[in-house]
């Protein structure tokens, strides 16, 4: 039996229960990402979030240099995309208005610098 107690298996430490939330049986991705719980032998869950790839088209003038604070803002604006669809998925209240409030913050600065 090794280290384990005798009412519990061999090996139960190492022992979780995983689902994927996001994946359909055609292997299609939802449209928000993935979410993967993972059940620990302890009752304890961790979660893993793959939030899906954000895409922009950017059009620069023809022989001119892009804007580092243009470029910038892009960054952040990603950036804040991406922990608004991270936040939405925990369903934290207080986390998903602080991530609304940076995605507003990027916004106002993107369309600035444009």
């Amino acid at each position: 039996m090794g280290n384990s107690p005798l009412y519990l298996p061999e090996g139960y430490r190492d022992r979780t229960h995983a689902k994927t939330d996001g994946i359909a049986k055609t292997g299609q991705v939802a449209p928000t990402g993935t979410v993967t719980h993972v059940e620990h032998w302890n009752g304890s869950m961790d979660a893993t979030v793959r939030p899906k790839t954000v895409t922009m088209k950017v059009k620069a003038t023809i022989g001119a240099d892009p804007d580092p604070d243009h470029v910038q803002a892009i960054a952040v604006f990603e950036k804040a995309t991406r922990r608004l669809d991270f936040a939405r998925h925990t369903g934290d209240q207080a986390f998903i208005m602080r991530a609304e409030q940076a995605m507003a913050v990027a916004s106002r600065r993107l369309e600035e610098t444009q």
